[in-house]
């Protein structure tokens, strides 16, 4: 494809151009249909993709399939953006058979409504809706998908249909356009005023810049539309590991390669889908409520054995590389041609368009439909006309720019010719197709041709209009061409892309024309010719059909088309022979047509409608039809339109077969007919109903869905169907496979409700297990947010305080988004779009790009009242230096700015940030022996000013935590009993002190310290010894004696035996310490462990 409408960002040229067919495997049948292009919305099946391997039709009135489908909610995706995303069906809803996305302004918008760009309440009041599909039942990987749907273009609607990375973030999980439009780019004095964009995102590692946002890097094609809300479109794209094609209905207009390695990420990782209904106009604007109608999704993936059929390779003789502009003259003609080269499939040639975009005036095109016409401007000015192209299958089009002046003369000839492929050695003959304006008079163009660059390419002549060409390796090449009136020359040279592929062994075309046809005098018939090749030797196939015999000659529409019709005008036997060619062998197959001189009379299909099939757990469903021919002809089945939901076939008996795509439950229909072979067809529709015994959980929730706290009670409720003929037993609730109960049913609700105690902190996913009473079973699943949605940058677990320093980027706060893991008051500033995974509403993080601790990233732009939450694990009560990293890069001080706060209550500050002498300086708060009582909970830090940013939070153990602290973790607010040092209170024989020094619970009761025998590897000799664990910092010692009165540490009489062992939490060690005497010199020993007071 030629155009000057696509955009890449950050100036990466794409080398692979897109019309440059694929090698393909040999011997593949294919066969076209005999009529000019049709778009893919009306129900055509491009061959090579068959039938849809899933879809979702929205044919059920209602909310969307929460199955299938997600809600975002609120959140607006793009600066400028004012609706407000809810899930009402108000906003999205299945309707009539499509899903319909509304935009109102309704002011149904939450009072205080906030997200990542501040407040609501100067939004105007618009709510609309997000979808999207859920990863965990659908993803998506190359194939072919397709919305066919109606497009607002009221002033500030932004309808999208895309796609994003489904298991990585934003932009390195890729992301993919397929259909996106601005109402607020409208241009209605234009000759076509509306257009759309297809586009593909992706994270360029190569760039600069620690996070993916810094390298976001993406490519737009643009693609000028009728209007989009007159008429149902199909908007899609054709993905594979190379190039991703985009289509409005069944035209190409643009594509990305996706071969470089920066790009991996768009050719390797499935993606969700996502349609939504924004909306970016005036906040203030009165417009009346706007629907956006989706009548289907549906993906498509390559049929085995079936070759692949590329969109023509179309040019006007345009150099995207210089982008230099047509040149004409007002009221004066321009001569304009194009060429077109193809794979030869469909096999019904080409049709043709010229269409005016834009300009000052509407230009007129002498033959619209011809490839070589002339176009006349009626005003002065730069106008944009495209060429489109269609094979039957596919179309193409290229846009060229033209300036137009007053005044008249000569205008430069145009020279065009399409990119090809070929083998390697194999001498490929070209063709500039050339027009010009006959002036000066008597001249004609000239033609020269040669090679960009150096490459090695042998040319017959470099001056003829069909050039012979041979390259001796594969590769990319681009060849030139231009043409000279003597006067002025075609500029600039217009590039002809080749792709050259290895050598092969080249397989002649094979050819098949079917059985003999009996058709009656005077009737028109469509030839059955089918054609299949390799490729070799220049990926493209020529057909023929010719008369062999006959008694008359016959009229073939169309002689170069696979499948033509023909007339014939006396009866008797004709013979037609259809040959195909692939540029270096040919072959051929004989038609045999009898043309009768009576009439025809069509079958009739007797069996009485409706038919139902219905399938019960996936099992196949059949059903007899039965039809007549009053001329006895015989008759052929066949399938006429196939089934959504599933595969359809008809034997020649009439035995109608459906079976349902796995797990799918409802309705379906597909169409059969029956032919005599001489034109005559009758067909029938057959209903399908798919159950299944077992049951079916449509729908799990949780209220609430956010848990601010450990402890709180969550309402779970199944909705659940029962298998056809059976009823529920039980509905059971289970968290990582460990259960939490059965629901209780409700009739009111008509759900299967649970209560339960929120126990664990992050995201958790609940599942809900309906039991059929046969046995059988299906699950579906809840996800709820206790404290906040989970850690970011640590795979999801806690953050752990161990025995080392921990440090937290303040940028690493926990998943959630606004009011669970952060509060931030203002707009999202500095670098709007930084991590790389996580929710899409962030805080304001900032690049440090100067400065000791650069490159790095910060938060800022701090204001009073705001909040960041992490999720730590404290393994015991201790005690921590803490260390903050700030700046402040104003003028004074900010008192009170900052605290810290732990299981909701503070624990450190309010601190003063002290100015810094600039946002990227950096000084270091030591908050020295806070302490931190033992569990999983989350740290807060709270802003109480603003003025100040933040780098990361350092954690390093100083020990135990203070008596006094560590007693009021397990006992707060306890009497006496349970708190005093000399305390016992669970009984074990241990006071609170001595479990205070040993590291031990004083509310569970724990086995007694207990003497061992200590052999001496060296010796054999065999000592008394105890081992026991030990609180770092507290003044814990062993002791040994004689007679219980006198008891002594000193060396002489006790030493350890080895290094102390310290733990993971950095706070306790375990040690062993002997007698120094053995048990055989003295065998009555005592040893203790003393724990001083605090």
């Amino acid at each position: 494809m030629e155009s000057s409408v696509r955009f890449l960002r950050r100036g990466y040229l794409p080398r692979i151009l897109r019309g440059i067919a694929l090698a393909v495997p040999a011997f593949l049948v294919f066969s076209g249909v005999a009529k000019a292009a049709e778009p893919v919305g009306s129900g055509k099946r491009i061959p090579h993709w068959g039938q849809p391997v899933w879809s979702e039709e929205f044919n059920v009135d209602g909310p969307p399939d929460p199955v299938v489908w997600g809600y975002q909610l609120a959140s607006r995706n793009v600066i400028g953006e004012k609706q407000y995303y809810t899930n009402r069906p108000e906003n999205a809803r299945v309707e009539g058979g499509s899903l319909v996305l509304e935009l109102r302004k309704d002011y149904a918008v939450p009072p205080g409504a906030r997200d990542w760009m501040g407040s609501y309440d100067i939004c105007g009041g618009f709510t609309s809706a997000f979808l999207y599909s859920k990863p965990e039942n659908r993803t998506f990987l190359h194939g072919r998908i397709e919305f066919r749907a109606k497009i607002p273009t009221v002033g500030g609607s932004f309808p999208a249909l895309w796609s994003t990375g489904a298991d990585k973030g934003w932009p390195n999980g890729g992301e993919i356009d397929v259909m996106e439009f601005k109402g607020n780019g409208v241009q209605p004095e234009q000759a076509m005023p509306f257009y759309i964009t297809g586009t593909a995102h992706w994270d360029d590692e190569t760039l600069p810049g620690k996070n993916p946002w810094d390298r976001h890097v993406d490519e737009m094609n643009f693609f000028r539309c009728p209007d989009p809300s007159a008429e149902w479109h199909i908007y899609a794209i054709e993905w594979d590991s190379r190039r991703i094609r985009y289509f409005f209905d069944d035209l190409c207009y643009g594509a990305t390669d996706i071969t470089p390695a920066v790009r991996s990420e768009l050719a390797t990782l499935p993606q969700v889908l996502r349609l939504n209904f924004a909306y970016d106009g005036a906040a203030d604007a009165e417009i009346p409520n706007q629907q956006m109608y989706v009548d289907y999704v549906r993906e498509f993936q390559l049929q085995p054995g079936v070759r692949v059929h590329a969109p023509p390779s179309v040019s006007t003789g345009h150099n995207w590389m210089s982008g230099v502009n047509l040149r004409a003259f007002v009221n004066q003609p321009l001569p304009l041609t194009g060429s077109v080269s193809g794979d030869g499939m469909p096999g019904v040639g080409y049709t043709y368009e010229w269409q005016a975009l834009t300009g000052p005036g509407l230009p007129v095109f002498a033959e619209p439909s011809a490839l070589q016409t002339t176009v006349t401007f009626p005003v002065a000015g730069t106008y944009e006309i495209r060429l489109v192209v269609h094979d039957g299958h596919y179309g193409d089009q290229v846009v060229r720019k033209v300036d137009v002046v007053d005044g008249s003369g000569n205008t430069a000839p145009l020279v065009a010719c399409a990119g090809r492929t070929v083998m390697a050695g194999y001498p490929l003959k070209l063709n500039a197709a050339v027009v010009d304006d006959g002036l000066p008079a008597g001249n004609s163009p000239t033609i020269t041709w040669d090679v960009w660059g150096s490459a090695p390419v042998t040319f017959s002549s470099r001056n003829v209009q069909e050039p012979t060409v041979t390259f001796a390796w594969a590769g990319s090449y681009l060849l030139v061409v231009k043409a000279s009136d003597g006067e002025l020359t075609s500029d600039p040279w217009a590039l002809v892309p080749i792709t050259v592929v290895a050598p092969g062994t080249n397989q002649a075309p094979q050819v098949a024309t079917g059985t003999p046809l009996s058709i009656n005098l005077g009737e028109t018939v469509t030839l059955p010719g089918a054609v299949s090749d390799d490729g070799l030797p220049e990926f493209r196939t020529t057909q023929q059909w010719s008369q062999v015999s006959g008694p008359a000659p016959a009229a073939i529409t169309h002689p170069d088309w696979v499948n033509s019709t023909a007339t014939f005008n006396a009866g008797g036997m004709y013979v037609l022979r259809l040959t195909a060619t692939d540029g270096l062998a040919s072959t051929s197959a004989e038609l045999t047509v009898n043309v009768s001189m009576t009439g025809n009379t069509a079958p009739t299909i007797t069996t009485s409608e409706p038919v139902l099939l219905a399938s019960v757990d996936g099992a196949a469903a059949t059903a007899t039809i039965a039809a007549t021919d009053a001329d006895g002809d015989p008759l052929t089945w066949s399938i006429a339109l196939y089934p959504a939901h599933g595969t359809a076939s008809i034997g020649s008996s009439g035995v109608a077969q459906y079976t349902p795509t796995a797990g799918y439950v409802g309705s379906d229909s597909f169409t059969v007919q029956v032919t005599d072979g001489r034109g005559g067809a009758d067909t029938i529709t057959l209903n399908c109903a798919i159950t299944t015994t077992a049951p079916r959980v449509t729908l799990v929730t949780a209220t609430p869905a956010f848990v601010p706290v450990l402890g709180d009670t969550v309402t779970l409720a199944a909705t659940v169907v029962p298998g056809t003929s059976h009823t529920i037993d039980h509905v059971a609730f289970s968290l990582g496979g460990r259960a939490l109960g059965n629901g209780i049913y409700n009739s009111g609700t008509g759900t299967w409700n649970l209560s339960w105690v929120a126990s664990e902190l992050g995201s958790r996913t609940i599942t809900a297990t309906a039991y059929g009473d046969n046995a059988r079973s299906a699950t579906g699943t809840v996800a709820v947010v206790v404290g906040t949605a989970g850690t970011y940058g640590n795979a999801d677990a806690p953050w752990a305080a161990g025995p080392g320093t921990l440090r937290l980027e303040a940028e690493n706060y926990d998943e959630g988004g606004e009011g669970v893991a952060y509060h931030d008051l203002d707009s999202r500033q500095g670098t709007s779009t930084m991590r790389s995974t996580g929710t899409a509403n962030e805080v304001d993080l900032v690049s440090v790009d100067t400065g000791s601790d650069s490159p790095d990233l910060k938060v800022g732009f701090t204001a009073a009242g705001e909040w960041l939450r992490y999720t730590l694990t404290v393994p015991t009560t201790a005690r921590y230096n803490l260390r903050l990293r700030v700046s402040n890069g104003t003028a004074a001080a900010s008192p009170n700015a900052v605290s810290l706060r732990w299981k909701g209550a503070v624990v450190a500050g309010p601190l003063t940030v002290p100015a810094t002498g600039g946002w990227d300086s950096f000084t270091t708060l030591d908050l020295p022996d806070v302490a931190f009582s033992a569990g999983t909970a989350l740290l807060q830090l709270d802003c109480s000013t603003g003025g100040f940013d933040v780098n990361w939070l350092e954690l390093t153990p100083a020990g135990v935590a203070p008596y006094a602290a560590w007693i009021a973790g397990y006992f707060p607010g306890g009497a006496a009993a349970q708190t005093d040092p000399t305390a016992d209170p669970d009984g074990d024989g241990l006071n609170n002190l001595l479990e205070y020094g040993l590291g031990r619970a004083p509310n569970a009761a724990e086995p007694a310290l207990a003497a061992a025998v200590w052999t001496d590897p060296g010796t054999g000799g065999t000592h008394f010894a105890l081992t026991f664990r030990r609180a770092l910092g507290v003044a814990v010692v062993a002791e040994i004696s004689d007679d219980l009165a006198n008891w002594s540490a000193a060396p002489a009489q006790l030493v350890p035996v080895g290094a102390p062992v310290v733990d993971a939490s950095g706070l306790f060690e375990t040690i062993t310490y002997r007698s120094t005497a053995t048990l055989a010199s003295k065998p009555r020993q005592f040893l203790r462990v003393r724990v001083s007071s605090p």
